[in-house]
């Protein structure tokens, strides 16, 4: 059928039976013969021929990868005002995908795809509201952010609830409401480590849900068995404080020591509390200043009050000289852990059955950015 119609002049038809071919869906795969057939269809002015062809080249489909040649079919298809096109522009530039980076201009191709509405456009208002919240290619605009991940989410773009949940959290361009933050973590902690740690502060502290440390500990593994490192660091918390789960020094350190070369400031601080205390580990007072003074740089006030009651034991002299080199094995460490979390989980909560999804929870563009604090 797809055949008969594109031999017939049909671009919608050839564009399909390009497809087939590229995924191998009823034919044998060809990319080749994929590619000559979307060529044939763009050159014919299909907007949606264009677009493929675009992503054809992006991906080598059919040819050799040629990001030059993607954005030339892409502006094609903006040109004809399709919202998809211009997002594809922005994502490539916003993610440096055989380019340099530009944020700047990633954001002009977002907001000209939200601007021409249609397909493409929910994914564009997403991602324009991503580069709003972390002032990423322009200022930093925390209500238009939030209106972006409001329309975003009602179309679908299930990151963008995640985002919605961190301003109504923190209280980014919106007022500060738990309630709904809660609803929102609540929505997408089964799809994204991130949401799943959220969800765990709220029942950690109480916020928009009543307090439930055991359930808190339960969504920090969750999201530590897909490596997102801020579980990492509260997972320590909750065995170094017994939140959840029974109180263990030497089981808190393997935790916040990735943490802390996260740069994690939490973790820095309450890592350099135990060396300096040798709480399940021998005092090391150089590498308590060490870790003490990172966390005091990036805001902690309890390290920062630390750092003064201690000053004269944690004296800023040969410091870092003395502090133990890091073994610098911070990937396998993190890699342990992650099958560390799984162990755990299965143990503590086997009856209930592992959520979450290993899916990849960054689909549009890469956003390796953590939230900011708060």
């Amino acid at each position: 059928m797809y055949t008969r119609a594109s031999g017939n002049g049909c671009n919608e038809a050839t564009v399909d039976l390009g497809n087939l071919y590229a995924e191998g869906l009823g034919v044998k795969k060809n990319g080749k013969r994929a590619l000559e057939l979307m060529i044939v269809a763009a050159e014919n002015d299909c907007i949606r021929a264009k677009r493929m062809l675009g992503l054809y080249y992006a991906n080598a489909v059919g040819t050799k990868k040629n990001i030059k040649k993607a954005l030339s079919w892409w502006r094609a298809g903006a040109d004809d005002n399709d919202a998809s096109s211009a997002y594809l522009i922005g994502k490539a530039h916003y993610n440096g995908d055989g380019i340099d980076e530009d944020p700047e201009t990633a954001v002009y191709w977002f907001q000209k795809a939200v601007d021409m509405e249609g397909a493409g456009a929910d994914l564009a208002k997403f991602s324009l509201g991503v580069c709003q919240y972390y002032g990423l290619g322009c200022d930093e605009d925390d209500a238009s952010a939030y209106q972006n991940f409001i329309a975003a989410a009602e179309e679908g773009i299930y990151q963008a609830t995640y985002y919605m949940g961190l301003c109504s959290f923190f209280g980014y361009g919106t007022e500060r409401d738990y309630h709904h933050a809660f609803r929102c973590f609540t929505a997408t902690s089964n799809d994204d480590p991130r949401a799943a740690f959220y969800l765990g502060e709220c029942y950690r502290g109480g916020k928009g849900i009543g307090k439930d440390e055991k359930v808190a500990f339960k969504l920090y593994l969750q999201s530590a068995m897909h490596e997102f490192t801020e579980a990492y660091m509260a997972i320590g918390r909750a065995f170094y404080v017994g939140e959840g789960v029974e109180e263990d020094n030497q089981e808190a350190i393997k935790w916040l020591e990735v943490g802390a070369r996260s740069e994690n400031h939490e973790a820095q601080f309450l890592l350099g509390e135990c060396y300096l205390k040798g709480f399940g580990v021998a005092i090391d007072i150089p590498r308590a200043g060490v870790l003490l003074r990172s966390s005091s740089a990036q805001g902690n006030c309890d390290a920062m009050q630390m750092l003064s009651e201690h000053a004269a034991d944690l004296d800023e002299t040969d410091m870092e000289k003395n502090a133990k080199k890091d073994d610098g094995n911070v990937f396998d460490l993190g890699k342990s852990l992650t099958f560390g979390a799984r162990r755990l989980y299965s143990k503590k909560f086997q009856s209930e059955g592992v959520t979450g999804d290993s899916r990849a929870y960054e689909n549009v563009i890469k956003l390796h950015r953590p939230a900011r604090a708060s």
